[in-house]
């Protein structure tokens, strides 16, 4: 109560001050007080308990990003209409000035798989799929990041993949309106999936 009633006159002496100023102050910290509040919900998602420590730190980057605000989902209606175990969305700039986009895991769906192809060692390949998708759409979280509002290829391996990588987006109808340009993200998102230290530099680097 007294720690309580000491913030009230804090505030109160704060804004006998009287200027804009002051009051702006004010209100600019407790908004970013607010958002800090905010960080770690993630915790509460389903696919975070199949994170190994990597998948934790990466997850936990994405949602501290300071270039793009970034929510972390899961199993949103898009989940359900389109073949995605995750994506990210486009950033788009708020009235604040912030950009902001959403990370999603589909969880459910690799759930699914998982349960219906590999039902002997099914919390392994959870974990297994979980993390790949998290690194996956992490690193497009990265390349958004780089180059808000919008995504771009980092030029990783220059543009070369192996033939397994070129044919999920080659031979998937996900990707089959997709750009040139689209084709270098996805395949340089699959490259790291097996690869959690890469989406690591990729976040530090570009979305702080």
């Amino acid at each position: 109560y007294l720690k309580t009633k000491h913030l009230f006159k804090f505030i109160i002496d704060f804004f006998k001050l009287g200027s804009f100023a002051s009051i702006f102050i004010f209100f600019y910290t407790f908004n970013l007080i607010a958002r800090a509040d905010n960080y770690g919900d993630y915790k509460n998602l389903k696919f975070y308990s199949y994170l190994d420590t990597s998948g934790e730190k990466i997850i936990d980057l994405v949602d501290r990003s300071q270039k793009v605000i970034f929510y972390p989902k899961e199993n949103t209606p898009m989940c359900k209409s389109n073949n995605y175990w995750g994506y990210v969305k486009g950033a788009y700039k708020d009235t604040d000035g912030f950009y902001k986009s959403y990370l999603v895991i589909c969880s459910n769906k690799i759930m699914r798989y998982t349960n219906k192809y590999y039902k002997n060692d099914l919390t392994q390949k959870l974990q297994y799929f979980i993390n790949g998708t998290l690194n996956h759409e992490a690193l497009h979280s990265a390349q958004l990041c780089k180059s808000r509002p919008y995504f771009k290829p980092f030029g990783i391996n220059n543009g070369y993949f192996s033939k397994s990588i070129r044919d999920k987006v080659y031979g998937s109808e996900v990707y089959a309106k997709n750009t040139p340009e689209d084709d270098l993200i996805e395949m340089e998102a699959f490259y790291v999936e097996d690869k959690p230290y890469l989406v690591i530099y990729y976040l530090r680097k570009y979305c702080y």
